[in-house]
């Protein structure tokens, strides 16, 4: 391992987050500023993609760049970091809509946030397509963030409709049969998932009485993002399937442990009450609780 990496400090470390993001971040808002969006889309953008994680130095950019350094790549990524951040953006606007954040709570706000989803996601390819001329890296690096976005999507179903506590100890063919006789586009403004997405996600989960999937929503909905860069770096750098592998093994506990300290700021604030704002967390049977207590 290079020297260099011995010498990370938390000083340091933000020192260097703020320089990647100096250099990734004008490709970012120049693809965000890319498409003919409605208005109510470009305001999203505008607000939450640019606003909140555009403007901000980016951790998984960080720590795609540290690890590509460290794997021996030598090239500039820019535009692959902003196509990285852009689609942490996308999930973000999903999770807007799914938690009713913001004032995204209702049906017209919540279809907005998802569609918004849909169209920076969309804009994170255009920077693949900007980041390479090889129509076969641009190829495989896509069908990556394919994969990680179709396991967010299982981690959210997950969040959303199986892990609440009205569904402990149910069956998993109890909440199929539910999602079943709620018409297609309900589903879709409800949840922002086709239903055949989500009744996919809920047949693949262990068969007998659902008890707690709060790690397994961990990974997919944060951890998987960052467990595939080592397959993207594997593409890039053409490396051996041994390296590719402690890569992810590395992103995979990196991520789990970003959740887990997200968990407990959210289960922090939870306790805050002011005289105006009361938590209405159910404390013992949150997924914040179980993350902390796993």
């Amino acid at each position: 391992m290079p020297e260099k990496y011995h010498r990370l400090t938390p000083n340091n470390r933000y020192e260097i987050m703020e320089k990647i993001h100096q250099s990734y971040f004008p490709l970012f808002l120049s693809v965000c500023r890319q498409g003919d969006f409605t208005p109510t889309i470009k305001q999203m953008i505008e607000d939450f993609v640019v606003g909140r994680i555009g403007a901000q130095k980016g951790a998984r950019a960080f720590v795609f760049q540290q690890l590509y350094d460290l794997a021996g790549g030598k090239e500039n990524i820019d535009y692959l970091l902003a196509a990285i951040e852009l689609h942490l953006a996308s999930m973000y606007c999903f999770n807007v809509a799914a938690d009713a954040k913001a004032g995204y709570d209702t049906p017209d706000k919540k279809a907005t946030a998802y569609k918004t989803q849909d169209v920076v996601y969309d804009l994170s390819l255009k920077a693949i397509d900007e980041f390479s001329a090889s129509q076969k890296i641009r190829s495989l690096i896509k069908k990556i963030f394919a994969k990680t976005q179709q396991q967010f999507l299982e981690g959210e179903i997950i969040d959303t409709i199986v892990n609440l506590y009205e569904n402990r100890g149910k069956l998993p063919e109890d909440i199929s049969e539910k999602i079943e006789n709620i018409p297609d586009n309900e589903i879709y403004n409800t949840y922002g998932i086709p239903k055949e997405t989500i009744l996919g996600a809920i047949e693949n989960l262990p068969t007998g009485c659902i008890s707690d999937f709060t790690y397994l929503r961990s990974y997919l909905v944060n951890a998987v993002m960052i467990e595939n860069f080592g397959a993207i770096i594997g593409v890039l750098l053409d490396l051996d399937n041994m390296v590719i592998e402690k890569l992810k093994k590395y992103g995979k506990f990196y991520g789990v442990g970003m959740m887990i300290v997200n968990d407990v700021q959210d289960y922090s604030l939870d306790l805050i009450e002011d005289g105006k704002t009361t938590a209405t967390r159910e404390k013992n049977k949150s997924d914040v609780f179980n993350d902390i207590q796993q």
